[in-house]
């Protein structure tokens, strides 16, 4: 038997008007206690049905609340015959009795039933992400406020809540709210394989995690989201970055930031994740910011090929195309006068349509003058190159036809191993033009230098 002064009711009709499992109030329904302006809730028969009661005052008419299954009959029968006593010893075997009676579902009358509220059928999604940032997803409903949470189209049908101005309740679509979470599991394409109970999952790979987490929070209101652990910003977007080039004594250094939700990153921090294979950043204690999948392919370039110097990373001639790809795009950049007439001159170069130099008796394959023509742009804003290709292809010639188109502007050096002079030199002889080379031999082995 459950009982509670006056000055509690209103609180524990917040228990009463619930769906109530037999094993939740543990026998207690055995005992009866005799006192003026108490509630009393208990067991009692009525022709040949069990009924759950609630007895507001002992000077008043039952109240009958709900059916209890016919499972539970026997049980009531039998300690109305025999008594509710039962010795501690038996405490085990009683429970087991207990817990196999099943639940009661509540039906009201109307009168009591109190003012109805529309059912709220929205997904609710607990979010628990710990500090690895390994996350568990319960997807469940909450169609009364005040009134127990329920697994998505499972539960009673009436739910009943108390609010400052009296009783309340809702009736729920079980069908409606089962099509909903089904659509939701799918929409999200949550894995079978991390489902851990009914509906619920665990994602323990943080970018998996993250990628999760972005998808619940672009469904807006469809879903309400409840979150506990560590703080998640919004995804950083290139619109969120600042970069600037710096000329220092003798390098170039990158510098910049990132902002989200009023919070700073350093730049140096946004490419060391992105090096790290990370799609995601810390941002200090228990917060974390995503990278969007746009701002990791426009720096992904970048943050290979940088290195550190110092607070900052550098950066040299060969990262000008993928900053230039930066214009735009990001929220800010900067350039440096002299990095900024390094990529001036690289766009220049780009409508550069070399001619093979005069001289060259050679004939070039429309690969070759390809090669040629790339090299020729290359070197005309001052990039270095590889020029990579299978034996006997036409490496040779087409840097002596580069060296011989420029050869106005100044010598070149050449390094190359012995065995290949003969070679370059035979090659050599068809350009025939402005260019002569000198030879420095090494002294076999030895370092040799050129004067």
């Amino acid at each position: 038997m459950v009982e509670a002064t006056e000055n509690r009711e209103r609180d524990h009709a917040r228990t009463l008007f619930r769906p109530l499992d037999l094993s939740g109030i543990r026998g207690a329904f055995l005992e009866r206690k005799m006192g003026p302006r108490r509630i009393v809730v208990g067991l009692i028969s009525e022709k040949d049905s069990a009924m759950l009661a609630v007895v507001p005052q002992l000077d008043r008419a039952q109240l009958v609340l709900g059916e209890l299954p016919s499972s539970a009959w026997p049980f009531v029968k039998a300690t109305g015959r025999f008594g509710g006593a039962f010795p501690a010893s038996t405490a085990p075997e009683l429970m087991k009795v207990l817990e196999g009676l099943g639940a009661v579902t509540l039906n009201l009358p109307a009168s009591l039933a109190g003012q109805e509220l529309p059912a709220d059928g929205r997904v609710h999604a607990q979010l628990v992400l710990d500090a690895r940032l390994s996350l568990r997803l319960q997807l469940m409903m909450e169609p009364l406020a005040g009134a127990p949470t329920q697994l998505p189209g499972e539960g009673p049908v009436r739910l009943s809540s108390w609010r400052r101005e009296g009783r309340v309740h809702a009736l729920r679509d079980l069908v409606a709210e089962a099509t909903a979470v089904d659509a939701l599991i799918a929409r999200l394409a949550l894995p079978a394989e991390a489902r851990v109970g009914p509906h619920q999952w665990q994602v323990s790979e943080p970018d998996a995690a993250l990628e999760l987490l972005e998808r619940l929070q672009g469904l807006g209101s469809d879903v309400v989201l409840k979150t506990e652990g560590p703080r998640v910003l919004r995804a950083l977007a290139p619109a969120d970055l600042k970069v600037a080039i710096r000329q220092k004594l003798d390098w170039f250094a990158l510098e910049g930031q990132a902002s989200v939700d009023g919070l700073v990153i350093p730049l140096a921090r946004v490419l060391e994740a992105i090096r790290g294979g990370r799609s995601w950043v810390e941002l200090g204690t228990h917060q974390f910011a995503r990278l969007s999948a746009q701002l990791v392919e426009r720096l992904a370039p970048i943050a290979l090929s940088t290195r550190s110097r110092g607070d900052s990373p550098e950066v040299t001639l060969a990262d000008a195309p993928a900053l230039e790809l930066l214009e735009g795009q990001i929220g800010a950049l900067e350039w440096a006068g002299a990095f900024k007439r390094i990529v001036e001159r690289m766009r220049a170069s780009r409508g550069l349509k070399p001619r093979l130099p005069t001289g060259l008796t050679a004939t070039l394959r429309d690969y070759q003058r390809d090669g040629f023509t790339w090299l020729s742009r290359l070197a005309a804003w001052g990039a270095g190159a590889v020029l990579a290709d299978d034996m006997g292809l036409g490496k040779t010639v087409q840097a002596l036809a580069l060296l011989a188109a420029r050869a106005k502007l100044g010598p070149a050096l050449v390094v190359g191993r012995a065995e290949l002079e003969a070679r370059g030199q035979a090659l050599h002889a068809q350009t025939q033009g402005d260019a002569v080379a000198r030879r420095w031999p090494s002294g076999g082995h030895r370092r040799g230098r050129a004067r």
